[in-house]
């Protein structure tokens, strides 16, 4: 995904859109990232053990899993913001 520098729109094509779409479902890809991302929207902190008692079906090696895919997500993000914000 590519971010413009703050007060300039972004030039939407249809092929940008739907590379930004196609990055948009790649972060959410994994059965239960959707499942985690709702819990964790409702405002409160949650512990790993919370979610755990939230989402009954998930085993604990697979939330560490997309926990831990999450925060790369989220890293690689930041990185990509920055560097944009660099160079504009």
């Amino acid at each position: 995904m590519r971010y413009t520098p703050a007060g300039m729109p972004k030039k939407y094509t249809p092929s940008s859109a739907a590379s930004d779409v196609e990055g948009a479902l790649k972060l959410l890809e994994g059965r239960w990232k959707l499942v985690i991302l709702f819990h964790l929207f409702g405002g409160k902190v949650l512990r790993y053990s919370d979610l755990e008692r939230l989402i009954p079906n998930i085993t604990q090696k697979m939330l560490g899993q997309q926990l831990r895919q999450m925060e790369a997500d989220v890293h690689r993000s930041e990185k990509s913001i920055s560097s944009g914000a660099a160079k504009g």
